[in-house]
């Protein structure tokens, strides 16, 4: 089954109630996590790419949705409920039309928006489809039912933050097709000037 729209607004009330600072929830997601990793979907900047447009990838360089994909089949053996899944997008993106969600599938954190879907971890593929038009942009949360895990991204970094079990964040560092490394939300990160 395709996404669709989420109408149950208590499922975004763990983000909204969350105790970490605001700036710290929109990047690396909820506090409380055994484990975080960064999933960079370019690698972090040098003094010769200073810029994220200095930056050169191979012609064969996954797109941060493929990089997302992978990410989240890695997560599925990490809850027990991936049939059950919410995923947020931002609703700043001005190439995305999402006026057909309903007012009840919308949520707020501080001065950012988001439109609520629900699926499976599998409905993932049909993410394109579902937001229509070239949605290139990868999800804002991603969490199952069960809270084992929450992937987060926001607008601007080049990275996606996964919290999770030790176990979860080993298999996203171990994995060679991702650029995942161990992190520390209270740690400063390389960024893009």
């Amino acid at each position: 089954m395709p996404l669709r729209a989420c109408t149950d607004p208590a499922a975004f009330d763990w983000l909204r109630h969350s105790r970490a600072e605001p700036e710290r929830l929109i990047t690396w997601g909820p506090d409380g996590f055994e484990a975080y990793a960064r999933v960079r979907f370019v690698p972090d900047p040098t003094p010769t790419t200073p810029a994220e447009a200095d930056v050169v990838l191979a012609d064969d360089h996954p797109t941060d949705l493929v990089q997302v994909g992978r990410v989240l089949r890695h997560l599925a053996a990490y809850t027990e409920a991936p049939e059950e899944c919410c995923y947020c997008v931002w609703d700043g993106y001005s190439d995305l039309d999402l006026s057909r969600f309903p007012d009840r599938s919308r949520a707020r954190l501080r001065d950012r928006g988001y439109v609520i879907l629900q699926g499976s971890l599998t409905d993932f593929d049909t993410w394109e489809e579902c937001l229509g038009g070239d949605a290139a942009w990868p999800p804002a949360f991603v969490w199952p039912a069960d809270r084992r895990w929450c992937l987060t991204k926001d607008v601007d970094p080049h990275w996606a933050a996964v919290g999770g079990s030790a176990a979860a964040v080993r298999s996203l560092v171990e994995d060679e097709r991702l650029d995942a490394i161990r992190a520390d939300p209270s740690a400063p990160v390389p960024a893009f000037r």
